[in-house]
């Protein structure tokens, strides 16, 4: 589905329709309704923020709960996406309207720093 997803990459906005998975702090698995009655499954990469590796586990954990319990709590929540990053991940704002963006929540809970880079 990558040829599909990136045929939509000047920017859209896809809504979260259930998480597969957490990776870490920063990165989550998905599936995202692009379009009616069209999802796909992408490894989101939260744009602005850097959350701890897995050499630090402890610190890794506490980010990957986080952003687990974050999605679990945040209703709707919309991935807008304007590129991939080195990895291919989607590199995605993502925003709830009940708990604002989640890389700012990352960071105030410091579970992460900000990341100005591209991936």
């Amino acid at each position: 589905m990558k040829p599909l997803v990136a045929a939509f990459l000047l920017c859209w906005t896809a809504n979260l329709v259930s998480v597969e998975r957490v990776v870490d702090g920063d990165t989550f698995v998905a599936e995202l309704a692009i379009w009616p009655k069209v999802v796909v499954t992408e490894h989101v990469r939260v744009l602005g923020v850097d959350s701890p590796e897995r050499s630090d586990v402890a610190r890794w954990q506490a980010a990957a709960a986080f952003t687990k319990g974050w999605l679990a709590d945040a209703g709707t929540v919309a991935v807008t996406v304007c590129k991939l990053d080195s990895f291919g991940r989607v590199l995605g704002k993502v925003t709830s309207q009940t708990k604002g963006e989640l890389a700012a929540a990352l960071i105030l809970a410091g579970h992460g720093v900000v990341y100005q880079g591209s991936r």
